[in-house]
């Protein structure tokens, strides 16, 4: 079977706190949008992934998704998995979270095991922190470590995301621990790292850091803004990063 597997923004994100078991408590509202990865999933001897790697096979979170599946029902499930990665790396925008998610939904067709999409979402929070937020997708209220996930309404306003990836990475585990440190907010933290995004904020004033960063994005109301703004093709000529035009997509 063949997967799109979308990307997300955080539309809103705050930490509220550290917890005992070393995770942070948070409240953040993810939309999924039509920017994709493509798996490409099917039943084999033995586990393999191909196409575009971005670390060790048995390392990502595609692998742990399959184990996780493995050691709650307590068999194997050997997939063959490639993977066309059109969601950039490190930007925050749940490229891996989204492929474990496939990875989930997959395992549980090809093997006809019949979990439910509650109980699916149950062991993604063992994958990782976004996982279940990907079971569901569509815009959705993400609380806990983000875990706890609610379906939310979906925007009325017709229209598109313009979103900007700067070519430089931020890693979830140092974001925290940087907050940890010195308490700074994961949007000032971003800019502070990623100092091409003044440009961003200076000509789109109402732009949003998405999560730890470091990318941003601004929405546009189709009704009244049927074209790109022309301030965008002034600062593709100039700008150190990636741009994206993308859509909310439900779930």
């Amino acid at each position: 079977m063949i997967i799109k597997t979308p990307a997300k923004i955080n539309l809103e994100f705050e930490i509220l706190g550290k917890r005992e078991d070393g995770y942070h408590d948070i409240r953040t509202v993810m939309q999924t949008i039509d920017l994709n990865d493509y798996l490409e999933i099917e039943k084999s001897e033995a586990f393999s992934l191909t196409g575009s790697l971005v670390a060790p096979p048995r390392e990502t979170t595609i692998y742990k998704a399959m184990t996780v599946m493995e050691e709650t029902f307590c068999q194997e499930f050997p997939i063959r998995v490639h993977l066309d990665k059109m969601i950039p790396v490190g930007a925050g925008m749940g490229g891996g979270s989204s492929n474990a998610a496939a990875v989930l939904y997959a395992i549980n067709q090809l093997y006809e095991l019949k979990a439910t999409k509650e109980e699916l979402m149950g062991l993604a929070a063992s994958v990782g922190a976004d996982v279940p937020f990907f079971i569901l997708g569509g815009k959705c209220l993400c609380e806990g470590f983000g875990e706890k996930v609610t379906p939310l309404p979906p925007n009325e306003e017709p229209g598109y995301y313009i979103i900007f990836r700067p070519h430089k990475r931020i890693s979830t585990k140092q974001a925290y621990y940087d907050y940890d440190r010195v308490g700074q907010p994961f949007s000032e933290a971003a800019r502070i790292r990623a100092p091409q995004l003044d440009d961003i904020f200076e000509i789109f004033p109402d732009a949003v850091i998405s999560g730890k960063g470091p990318t941003a994005f601004v929405f546009r109301n189709l009704r009244l803004n049927p074209e790109l703004p022309a301030e965008l093709n002034r600062l593709i000529t100039s700008w150190d990063g990636d741009t994206y035009v993308a859509r909310p997509i439900g779930r």
